[in-house]
């Protein structure tokens, strides 16, 4: 197994738990130090001269500060314990807080009042972004972790200190402003549209699909969907209050979503003493129509 050496600690990482992503390895390893286990990504930041590895690390640093700046208010982002450039392997390495669990895209069958409260709380956390003018900009289940008390947690900040570009964002996840064709650069309201296709996805087991479950003319210069097959018609039983929030999440114009992800967060806990007040209320996520 592969041992990391910093100024301060030794850590031992865990093969099995090792995650490739485009730009980074993530790693389950062992602080051979102070016997915890950790979270450690590593970012190789190889460039053609010494100006360009210089960007690389100054970007690293920002997806840094930008989770300690956010961890300072709210506590569902996982703590960052240390940082450590290696010189000689031109590797940036961040060691952060494990979070034991499983992230949302393995527990969404969790009862309905249980993930309507973590998306509140994932609201919560982009609220607090939000009075940084920060935008996690890749919200989706594998990017959600939820721990062994069932906190929720937000992990992978690395896009979120981009600046727009055509290549951001997961497809069936991201906004439709996300698009490089797309003449609306602002990034406010894109983890907003990204909740509603998580609402959308654990009412009917199904992600949205652009051009089947939603589409529009690109004939015309309309901000409305020509085409928008709602969860409710996919499964009779998502209830009136959701539907109505996953659409307003998912509208094409962000102008016409929610004001912020207070406004959503408020939606939620309205939608909430409803359906507890539905005594006949039975649902099962994605029982078919």
């Amino acid at each position: 197994m592969e041992i990391i050496y910093t100024k301060e600690h030794r850590y031992r990482c865990i093969e099995e738990s090792k995650i490739e992503t485009d730009c980074s390895s993530i790693y389950k390893a062992q602080d051979l130090e102070l016997n915890r286990n950790v979270c450690i990504k590593s970012l190789k930041l190889d460039g053609a001269n010494s100006n360009e590895i210089q960007i690389k690390l100054q970007r690293a640093m920002l997806e840094v500060r930008a989770m300690v700046e956010i961890s300072d208010k709210v506590t569902h982002i996982p703590n960052i314990l240390s940082t450590y450039f290696d010189k000689e392997k031109l590797t940036f390495y961040i060691i952060m807080q494990w979070i034991e669990g499983a992230s949302l895209k393995e527990r969404m069958s969790v009862p309905e009042m249980q993930f309507i409260n973590w998306m509140i709380n994932l609201c919560d956390i982009l609220s607090a972004m939000e009075k940084k003018n920060l935008y996690h900009k890749d919200i989706k289940p594998a990017n959600i972790m939820i721990d062994s008390s069932n906190e929720l947690f937000l992990i992978d900040f690395n896009i979120s200190v981009s600046t727009p570009n055509m290549i951001e964002g997961t497809l069936y996840y991201k906004a439709p402003e996300m698009d490089n064709k797309s003449k609306y650069m602002g990034r406010e309201k894109v983890d907003m549209f990204a909740i509603g296709v998580m609402l959308y996805e654990y009412y009917t087991k199904e992600i949205p699909k652009k051009t089947i479950d939603y589409a529009k003319n690109t004939e015309r210069g309309s901000f409305e969907w020509d085409i928008f097959v709602e969860a409710i018609e996919k499964n009779s039983e998502v209830p009136k209050e959701i539907n109505d929030i996953i659409i307003k999440c998912m509208k094409l114009d962000p102008k016409q979503r929610y004001r912020n992800s207070n406004e959503l967060k408020y939606e939620l806990n309205k939608a909430v003493r409803s359906l507890r007040n539905d005594k006949n209320r039975g649902f099962k996520p994605g029982r078919p129509v």
